[in-house]
């Protein structure tokens, strides 16, 4: 599955579940009620499920550190970020690569690209909160370690959990909505205002 069509399968799930929990008031249909699947409507379960999907994708490197972090695992984290984390050069042309940041460690960690200071950053974060202490030093390169090494593009896989996936479209087939019922005619009587507001959800 791509991207593109979790996404869309997401979003509709997602579209699924607002219209089931929508209510137009006394000029549309009654308030609904979402039948109960595991503390939730199907829809709303197969919207978790499709989170947890997308959680236990390799790229989705905000859950990976977590892991990591939880796990307490100093050579993971370091791993993590020299595996998955990309380089760029710095925005403008001529910046010191040690100190010129982009976007900072959240966004950093979440689209797996930065510049070396915020991947960097981005590692020392991740050692603090598992409970080590790092900071950030400024260092000559080794001449072992070569620019293109450091630039080289770091692809990861876009692979939702299929289970899950699976799972989402079961309790999709178990969701049903309410009987729409046919709205009367609309008086608005002496104040037309007053009656529109009345309406309204």
């Amino acid at each position: 599955m791509s991207r593109r069509e979790f996404l869309a399968a997401a979003n509709a799930t997602a579209l699924l579940f607002v219209l089931e929990s929508c209510s137009l008031g006394p000029i549309g249909r009654s308030a609904s009620t979402p039948s109960p699947l595991g503390g939730g409507s199907p829809y709303e379960v197969a919207l978790k499920l499709l989170r947890e999907a997308l959680k236990a994708s390799p790229d989705h490197l905000a859950q990976r550190a977590a892991d990591a972090v939880a796990g307490r695992d100093a050579s993971r984290i370091v791993e993590l970020v020299r595996s998955s984390v990309a380089v760029v050069p710095p925005l403008v042309p001529g910046d010191d690569a040690s100190t010129s940041r982009r976007w900072g460690v959240r966004a950093t960690l979440r689209g797996g690209l930065g510049t070396l200071r915020d991947r960097a950053e981005v590692l020392a974060a991740l050692l603090t909160e598992a409970g080590f202490k790092a900071q950030v030093e400024v260092a000559q390169r080794p001449s072992s370690l070569g620019v293109d090494s450091i630039y080289k593009a770091r692809p990861l896989k876009f692979a939702p959990d299929a289970n899950r996936i699976d799972q989402a479209k079961a309790a999709i087939k178990k969701g049903s909505f309410p009987t729409v019922a046919t709205p009367g005619a609309f008086d608005p009587g002496p104040d037309a205002a007053a009656a529109i507001l009345a309406a309204l959800p």
